[in-house]
């Protein structure tokens, strides 16, 4: 969504300032530079993101189909990678989840919780918010 030198001042200017960063598949793609196309992938992939940035990368895994039935994210910070999976909601449209899932994190941090934790607990809410969506109109709110 972002012109390319949009792209390059958020790499060289904001990223580098931030804690965490969550990047959904596509958007971890153009960040690292190369397509993401398996666990072991996306796994590596965050690591060489929040490395080349110095941040901690909670990277989402939803674009992944690899595995259909399950959703896969991964955390990297400070040299650990942690993996969460879900079962995958079964829903026609997932519009607001990178967001409501960046929001949750935020909100857990701030409520004490470690890294780990509030991705862990985002991951949960944002599954929770797909079960409760529902549809109207053009697109499909998240439900809690």
């Amino acid at each position: 969504l972002l012109r390319e030198d949009a792209v390059v001042a958020l790499q060289e200017h904001l990223i580098p300032r931030a804690r965490v960063i969550t990047p959904n598949l596509p958007e971890a793609e153009v960040l690292a530079g190369h397509a993401i196309l398996s666990l072991e992938a996306l796994r590596e992939a965050a690591r060489e993101i929040g490395e080349r940035f110095g941040v901690a990368c909670a990277l989402k895994g939803g674009h992944l189909e690899a595995d259909t039935a399950t959703v896969v994210d991964v955390l990297y910070d400070a040299g650990s990678v942690d993996v969460f999976e879900t079962p995958r909601v079964a829903v026609q449209e997932t519009h607001g989840t990178g967001c409501t899932f960046s929001a949750v994190v935020a909100a857990e941090l701030a409520l004490g919780r470690s890294l780990k934790e509030a991705v862990a607990r985002a991951q949960v809410f944002v599954a929770a918010a797909l079960s409760g969506a529902l549809s109207v109109g053009d697109h499909t709110p998240l439900g809690v």
